[in-house]
């Protein structure tokens, strides 16, 4: 059985920045997921540390993965070392297993994969046991299959201990096929997110995966390795539903 992680976004943002984050860990540990997400977006300035979350984490049994809106590149295509550097260095704090950046604004010719590597190196991040990851986001330089498959292609050549993770859904928003997304990228995944996405008056909405035997993410997820950790990034409106996704998707 696959670990299971639960976002921190499935849940009511104004909620979760009221009562904090780690309110939530007794649900999602009930569920019977192995970890948490944590949002950097859903901070609010009255939380608490990321020291306290490392600690209702270890209360609640659960490991964690920490997401934060931070571009790896530039608009100028440079690295973006300041705040993917703060980034690793929360990550760490919180004792994330694995992070997660947006590629950002990588260009193919001129970003440097060689100066990413030794940035990474003065970082540290293996010697925290802490992955580091890109997403495909939702906007079309994030979410370039082209340039994804380049950088990683690049990464993996120059052995840059970057790998991917993999959101199912957030093709549909940058129009790239996900199962030509899958089959490019599938050696790179470390980290899969799940949601169904559909168009409803005009614009693509995130609902929650059909239980379905033919739905879509149930091929999906044979075009990757078994053990590869699975989120849930979809609304959940309480913990009978976090009980139902967590087994549905752990079970597929």
């Amino acid at each position: 059985m696959q670990p299971i992680f639960i976002t921190l976004n499935s849940f009511q943002s104004k909620e979760v920045q009221e009562k904090g984050q780690g309110h939530f860990f007794p649900l999602i540990a009930h569920a019977g997921a192995q970890g948490a997400e944590i949002r950097r977006e859903l901070f609010s300035e009255e939380g608490g540390s990321l020291q306290d979350l490392r600690t209702q984490l270890e209360e609640a049994h659960l490991t964690s993965v920490y997401s934060a809106p931070v571009d790896l590149f530039n608009v100028l295509g440079s690295l973006n070392k300041e705040a993917a550097a703060l980034t690793v260095m929360e990550a760490i704090t919180l004792g994330a297993s694995l992070v997660k950046f947006s590629l950002g604004h990588y260009n193919m010719q001129r970003s440097s994969v060689t100066e990413l590597k030794e940035w990474l190196a003065s970082l540290s991040p293996n010697d925290h046991n802490l992955q580091i990851t890109i997403e495909n986001d939702q906007t079309n330089h994030g979410g370039s299959l082209e340039k994804i498959h380049h950088f990683l292609k690049e990464a993996k050549e120059q052995h840059v201990p970057v790998k991917m993770t993999f959101d199912i859904g957030n093709w549909s928003f940058t129009g790239e096929d996900v199962f030509s997304a899958a089959k490019v990228l599938s050696e790179y995944v470390v980290y899969l997110h799940f949601k169904h996405i559909e168009q409803q008056n005009g614009r693509l909405v995130t609902l929650p995966l059909p239980a379905g035997e033919t739905s879509e993410w149930r091929e999906l997820v044979s075009h990757f390795s078994n053990d590869i950790p699975r989120a849930i990034e979809f609304p959940i409106s309480d913990g009978n539903e976090a009980c139902s996704y967590t087994a549905l998707l752990a079970n597929a």
